[in-house]
């Protein structure tokens, strides 16, 4: 069996959108046959075997590095994450013969230097879609390294096309469906469903990958999407806006999603969410569109389960020297009716204090607390002799570590309970949602976990005050180059919830009220409304009932709210 990419359009039919330009099926194949070119060149005589790392920010500029990848017969490396130390590591490698890349000042083949050649127009270039053997290997990818180093995952086109054909198939995709994507193509569930779907089906992609949930629903209503693929820590983020355009699907991968998110989805856009459950070794495995429903196989998919509860898998997408059944790091209760149950990771779950956890289920509680935006735990070995220890970061902006500690007590064993809570601004998650332990560790580094606001150098002072009957109302300029903007985030710099809290509320309640200085006890119907940007007036809002230990605030600008709650004292 072979695969034909792009399949299912005529040349001139549009396949990218977005800036800098739309992309149809013929400009991709004239594209890639000038890529194929270059590469060529630069390879030299012994282009016949060996790697291409390709690294490209643009999705239309990826499509093209495979096609003209698969075209000479090679293999496409695909990065777990762009970080430079990352993709140096992989580069230094001995499979990997070349970077293809669309980054300023990148080392490599810049494939913008090479499209340049071919001008405005497709002309002279014929459209011959390639075919691509379904035992070819045709790209390695590489798992994201939540509990370790980086593992190579060599692919076949039956792995690869074979499941993003089941998907078609399984979903009933048409083709024209347009997909926007919050997640990069060189993620195995980025790569199936914003790259290979879309080619295999006749569909179109957006160039770009937009992570912002404003920055999501305008791209999804600019480009008159009807798919959108992303993960949960995500769609956390998009469940809060006000409005969806119209879609035809949502889909979800790379860690569970919590039940509220996806009712949240259901009740607010009226839009059911496919949770897809698989990884980088084992490809899709099952789905649903239920919050906690049981997950249904894909296609072709059979599981089973062990003794002790482990998966055994048996599936078309898994690696032709694989052992079948496959033993997985998953415990699965499996049902009367084919589908299963998952009930944690084999590989997720310490003994503390004699007692058997699940870190999974903590975080899942953590979620499910008020106010909590993010979380992750980690266990880790101390040298007290006590064994293990369960470590907890939580972006949960106003609560404190006690106050998230107490609220757990109503669920877990109290020798369960994480014994280090470090509240944080975001999680240094992956591109595709994902976390590496060895990053979320860093969090407890008592460098950053000892950081206070005061130490830095840009105090916020209102530039006017009006009193209120009940409070008072201030302005504030938030500078072009303010120190909280460094890092949060490039390409889109935002003020940091935590410090809206702090250096502008918390800070001028303790100047307005000094009786108020000490004992904030918790924040209450915190919402985030709208981004705050560099170069903003602000008008901040505070009211206090006389002798009340409560004090109700609101940041507004020009547009409405950007952030309201209540402190309680």
């Amino acid at each position: 069996m072979n695969f034909s990419l792009p399949a299912h359009r005529a040349p001139t039919d549009l396949l990218a959108m977005g800036p800098p330009g739309d992309r149809t099926a013929a400009d991709l194949m004239a594209d890639a046959s000038l890529l194929a070119i270059a590469i060529r060149e630069r390879l030299g005589p012994s282009r016949a075997r060996g790697e291409i790392l390709v690294i490209c920010a643009d999705r239309y500029h990826f499509a093209v590095s495979l096609i003209a990848v698969w075209s000479l017969g090679l293999i496409a490396a695909l990065p777990p994450n762009g970080a430079p130390a990352t993709v140096h590591a992989l580069a230094s490698g001995d499979d990997i013969r070349l970077i293809v890349h669309d980054t300023d000042g990148g080392e490599g083949l810049d494939l913008r230097q090479a499209l340049a050649r071919r001008g405005d127009t497709s002309g002279n270039w014929p459209f011959v879609p390639i075919s691509i053997p379904a035992e070819r290997t045709i790209a390695t990818l590489y798992t994201s390294g939540s509990t370790g180093a980086h593992k190579r995952c060599p692919k076949t086109a039956a792995e690869l096309c074979g499941e993003a054909a089941a998907h078609v198939r399984s979903f009933g995709i048409q083709p024209g469906e347009r997909f926007v994507a919050t997640v990069p193509g060189h993620h195995i569930y980025g790569l199936l469903w914003s790259v290979l779907v879309p080619l295999l089906s006749g569909g179109v992609f957006a160039r770009q990958t937009p992570f912002f949930p404003e920055a999501v629903a305008a791209r999804l209503s600019e480009l008159k999407a009807t798919f959108l693929v992303s993960v949960p820590a995500h769609l956390r983020g998009i469940a809060e806006l006000d409005a969806l355009p119209p879609l035809c699907r949502v889909t979800s991968s790379s860690a569970p999603l919590p039940a509220e998110t996806a009712e949240r989805f259901r009740d607010r856009f009226g839009l059911r969410v496919t949770e897809i459950f698989g990884s980088s070794e084992t490809g899709g495995i099952a789905f649903r569109e239920e919050p906690g429903a049981p997950l249904q196989p894909l296609d072709g998919v059979r599981v089973s389960a062990d003794a002790d509860g482990r998966l055994r898998l048996d599936s078309p997408f898994l690696s032709p020297n694989t052992p079948r059944p496959m033993p997985c790091d998953d415990r699965v209760e499996i049902h009367a009716d084919g589908r299963f149950s998952l009930r944690g990771r084999l590989d997720g779950v310490v003994k503390i204090g004699g007692k058997r956890v699940s870190l999974q289920e903590i975080e899942r509680h953590l979620l499910s607390l008020d106010g909590v935006r993010d979380a992750a735990c980690l266990a880790e070995e101390v040298d007290s002799g006590r064994g293990n220890e369960i470590w907890a970061a939580v972006v949960s902006p106003g609560q404190t570590p006690l106050a998230l500690k107490m609220a757990l007590r109503s669920w877990l064993d109290p020798v369960t309970i994480p014994r280090r809570v470090l509240v944080v601004d975001a999680l240094p998650r992956e591109e595709n949602g994902k976390i590496t332990r060895s990053r979320l560790r860093e969090l407890f580094v008592p460098a950053k976990a000892d950081f206070h606001f005061a130490d830095t150098p840009e105090p916020l002072v209102p530039r006017s005050q009006t009193a209120l009957d009940d409070g008072y109302a201030l302005g504030f300029h938030i500078p072009e180059d303010f120190y909280f903007f460094r890092g949060h985030f490039d390409g889109l710099p935002i003020l940091p919830g935590v410090v809206q809290l702090e250096l502008i509320v918390r800070r001028q309640i303790a100047r307005l009220w000094p009786d108020l200085d000490h004992g904030l006890s918790r924040v209450t119907q915190l919402k985030f409304k709208q981004l705050i940007t560099p170069g903003t007036d602000l008008t901040l809002t505070l009211r206090r009932a006389p002798n009340a230990r409560k004090v109700t605030f609101e940041i507004t600008n020009d547009k409405g709210a950007c952030s309201q709650g209540q402190f309680f004292f």
